[in-house]
């Protein structure tokens, strides 16, 4: 994973293809924009903790509690959750 200095790059076919069995059909401009927010929406008000620290199955309601605190939209809460999620799948391997 990139570090919080250079967040967003070039979205991995690992990360990519945990994208597409996670949520068929979505693009990898949104996985980049889901990651580009988590680094710089999260990552603005508290040092971003592991991906794996919390169960998959969490993250949405962190995400719920989390995003109107970030000025976050629907859209882009589910953007980032979608990154956060694809992320969460390929390191626990």
């Amino acid at each position: 994973f990139p570090s919080h200095d250079n967040a967003v790059s070039e979205v991995n076919p690992e990360l990519m293809a945990a994208a597409e069995k996670r949520f068929p059909g979505i693009k990898a401009s949104d996985i980049t924009e889901g990651q580009r927010l988590y680094y710089s929406k999260c990552g603005n008000c508290h040092s971003l903790p592991e991906i794996t620290s919390e169960k998959a199955e969490k993250w949405p309601k962190i995400m719920d509690r989390m995003a109107p605190k970030s000025n976050m939209d629907e859209t882009q809460k589910q953007k980032t959750l979608q990154y956060v999620l694809s992320a969460h799948d390929i390191s626990k391997k």
